[in-house]
């Protein structure tokens, strides 16, 4: 089968927060785990079934079971995850039939500094035969989109060892996300973590971990990521000769110095010769910390 996680974090939530702890505000209580409570399903046909709902309900709960971000509430109390679930099959743009799971969980408003009023998931799977078979693929979905919810809350909650964690992940989705995050929060100490996800075969993950080592690597990453990347790929060329133009060194300066002269794509070595000169100016904004390469940098938009 073939799946796809359409998401995205949501920091600026926290970012806020940071802010305003630095500037002295106390931090709100951090609960260990959340009540996923599901207040609403609405269930559409999948391949001409309409699941139950005490069934999707039942996935549901078994799919939080033992996640870190949620905890069972016969057993604690704690803050109320209230989330809405809505399920059925779609038209794909190409014609292809899609399930798609939506869960939008509506954050305590203790935990909103921090998470946002929301916390959204949105699966889309697809079969590569173009059918869909509501008992095997709904639950898959179903467990998919709470497990994306626990991602985004860790990442949002933890650190750099629940990005570490979670980076290992099967599900190239969920690494996406905690790529994204390293990325935002500048985690340094996960290059060497992410370099190993360019041997990864899923083009998404290599994309995104080319691109956060452009913001956390060094030019000891060089090698890896030359190594690894396609460059038939053009968008994979692309994020590569950005990452080189950031990590800088010696290898890095090489490199795109022979692909801004023998690119076969007027396109491609136009980038990789923009992507040179900026190696060559060097940092504009971002102070040096250190030796070749050990320069804090900006994030890419």
């Amino acid at each position: 089968m073939r799946f796809a996680i359409r998401s995205a974090l949501r920091l600026a939530p926290l970012l806020a927060f940071a802010d305003a702890v630095g500037c002295g505000r106390a931090a709100p209580a951090v609960p260990t785990g959340f009540e996923l409570r599901i207040d609403s399903v609405t269930i559409l046909a999948v391949d001409g079934v309409v699941v139950g709902e005490p069934e999707v309900r039942g996935t549901l709960r078994d799919a939080a079971r033992g996640l870190p971000s949620f905890v069972d509430p016969s057993e604690t109390a704690s803050p109320v995850l209230a989330t809405v679930v809505r399920m059925g099959e779609i038209e794909a743009p190409d014609g292809g039939r899609v399930l798609r799971v939506e869960l939008a969980a509506t954050v305590p408003s203790g935990q909103q500094s921090v998470l946002g009023r929301v916390v959204d998931a949105t699966i889309e799977l697809e079969r590569r035969d173009g059918t869909l078979d509501a008992g095997e693929d709904v639950p898959i979905a179903l467990g998919r989109g709470v497990a994306v919810l626990d991602a985004k809350i860790q990442l949002v909650r933890g650190g750099e060892a629940e990005a570490r964690a979670l980076l290992v992940s099967s599900d190239p989705e969920i690494v996406v996300l905690a790529l994204e995050q390293a990325m935002r929060q500048r985690w340094r100490p996960l290059a060497d973590d992410v370099a190993v996800l360019l041997e990864r075969d899923d083009t998404r993950v290599v994309m995104a971990a080319v691109e956060c080592l452009g913001i956390i690597g060094s030019p000891e990453h060089t090698a890896a990521l030359v190594k690894h990347v396609h460059l038939a790929d053009a968008d994979q060329a692309r994020r590569l000769y950005d990452a080189l133009a950031s990590l800088g060194g010696s290898q890095a300066r090489g490199f795109l110095e022979f692909a801004a002269r023998n690119e076969d794509d007027p396109a491609l070595a136009d980038v990789a010769a923009r992507a040179l000169g900026r190696l060559r100016e060097g940092p504009a904004t971002e102070a040096s910390t250190g030796g070749d390469g050990d320069t804090l940098r900006g994030h890419r938009p």
